[in-house]
């Protein structure tokens, strides 16, 4: 704490023996950005640190104080998962290059320390109030408690003088801006974060990264992202379309896939709304994201809900179909909400479970093919768009190490993500062409439903789909054996007419009841 504030006391007199013209433009006037650098506590280590400075619009032509606001992020041994995060808020004074900050400290803009502080118009003086530290142990658990303690941050924009956009001029002896430099691209903090109520002090020293180069990196990955979710919703359509399968699909692959779309809509409106500059971009691709979930994925819900109970649909009132309709609604957001506080709260301790488990909807449907004897559910094409693009986000974020969220690369995990997802798809797949029960052993099967039953015919059973007598093949006008096929639910059909039916609906054209698979 002192070799820092002599460090502030230094840069200061260097500052007011520059005259008036350095007092005037000595500072930084814009410390909009992101910065990055590393900070240190005698209890607690050291580690890296992300900051990100938001200036607030003052009423003022000529204000002599800006006010900030913006995040804290301290970082410990490299481990993203157990990060302390400090909102702070608080005041700026570009004549001194001071900076008094303030987080989880009710009504800061009343205190006296601060009032002092902003009311103080002369470029030579600088006020840091004396803040009692007390005696004691760090009175939290975890690292991450940390963000709960009440900090008052003392902190020193070091004069521009001292970063990369000066040089010294031997013809006049002044030190100049160098040709294309902006007083905006390499401001940087030094100072320190005081906790009463923790007995903490942090020392941090940071510099404003590229941040043109990381809002570029989030917006491409904002427009890869769209794009994704509107191939997305495109091939959704088409799964809807596909009317006479819904049935044997089963509905928690497609929950669980709308559980993931929430998830990450709820992840990027977070962005838009603490990232003015990703604002637009990142607003676009929550609004594709939760009209994925929230009305193609909803409706292809419904649709297969409706192929599965369609007696019950079919035979009820208005008033109980709004019922079974709303009851649905109500499960599934539910299981929406329900997963998203469980991901909240337990995924930086799981993280990469969790994204295994949001990327496992297909598991659920080769069990529902497996149980009910059902395999084209599903059209393939369905499948590999949606296990294609869904696997583009995380293969980015643990993959590409100049993600713009920064988090470590863990190219182990990314193979083994793919090797699982590429297992998945090629068991539906194989389901798709070679059965539902492809992989199991035929003495672990159990039986199937014989359709060629020996059963009497007369000449008054008809054909519910051809209309024809049923004594008669509908092909060679001549019965024949194995041309009659027997439902489940005692109907008779012409075989080549129940087969061709069961290509499009596994259910009785007769009755609507369920039929199995040959």
């Amino acid at each position: 704490m002192i070799v820092v504030e002599s460090s502030m006391g230094i840069l200061l007199c260097v500052a007011v023996l520059l005259g008036g013209w350095a007092t005037a433009s000595l500072y930084p006037s814009d410390l909009n950005g992101i910065y990055r650098g590393a900070w240190n506590s005698d209890p607690l280590g050291s580690g890296q640190m992300f900051m990100q400075v938001i200036e607030e619009h003052v009423d003022d032509p000529r204000p002599a104080y800006q006010l900030m606001r913006g995040e804290i992020v301290l970082r410990q041994h490299d481990d993203p998962h157990n990060d302390a995060y400090l909102i702070f808020a608080g005041a700026y004074v570009r004549a001194t290059g001071a900076m008094l900050l303030f987080s989880n400290v009710p009504n800061w803009n009343r205190r006296p320390d601060f009032q002092k502080f902003v009311g103080s118009r002369n470029g030579s003086e600088q006020y840091w109030p004396e803040i009692d530290m007390g005696d004691g142990v760090v009175p939290v658990r975890t690292f991450a408690a940390i963000g709960n303690c009440r900090f008052t941050m003392e902190l020193q924009v070091l004069p521009l003088i001292f970063g990369d956009n000066r040089e010294y001029d031997p013809d006049t002896g002044d030190t100049v801006w160098r040709q294309g430099s902006r007083d905006i691209d390499r401001a940087s903090i030094q100072g320190i974060l005081i906790s009463d109520d923790c007995h903490l002090n942090v020392s941090i020293a940071t510099a404003r990264t590229q941040s043109t180069v990381v809002l570029d990196r989030a917006s491409g990955f904002a427009t890869m992202a769209s794009g994704l979710t509107i191939i997305q919703m495109l091939f959704t359509v088409r799964q809807v379309q596909h009317t006479g399968r819904l049935g044997e699909v089963s509905m928690w692959a497609i929950a669980l896939q709308s559980l993931l779309d929430a998830y990450l809509c709820v992840n990027h409106i977070g962005v838009a709304m603490r990232v003015p500059g990703l604002w637009l971009s990142f607003m676009v691709l929550t609004m594709f994201e939760f009209l994925l979930f929230s009305l193609f994925q909803v409706r292809l819900l419904f649709l297969i809900w409706k192929a599965n109970h369609r007696n019950a649909f079919d035979i009820a009132t208005a008033e109980e179909r709004r019922n079974m309709i709303n009851n649905l609604n109500t499960r599934l957001y539910i299981f929406i909400f329900g997963g998203l506080l469980l991901i909240f709260y337990t995924g930086h301790d799981h993280e990469f479970l969790t994204t295994i488990v949001l990327h496992s909807p297909w598991v659920a449907q080769i069990i529902h093919n497996v149980y009910y004897d059902v395999s084209r559910g599903l059209l393939p094409n369905y499948i590999l768009v949606m296990a294609a693009s869904r696997l583009v986000l995380p293969l980015y974020q643990y993959g590409d190490p100049e993600n713009y969220m920064e988090t470590p690369t863990n190219y182990t995990f990314c193979f083994c993500l793919v090797l699982w997802i590429m297992t998945q798809v090629a068991l539906l797949l194989g389901q798709h062409h070679l059965g539902s029960r492809f992989f199991i052993a035929g003495r672990f099967l159990p039986a199937k439903y014989n359709y060629y039953q020996s059963v009497p015919v007369t000449n008054e059973d008809i054909c519910a789909i051809c209309m024809m007598e049923i004594t008669e093949d509908v092909e060679t006008q001549q019965e024949e054996p194995q041309t009659i096929m027997v439902t489940p639910c005692n109907h008779l059909f012409h075989s080549i007419c129940l087969i061709t039916w069961m290509e499009q609906k596994m259910e009785c054209p007769s009755c609507r009841g369920p039929l199995p698979s040959l």
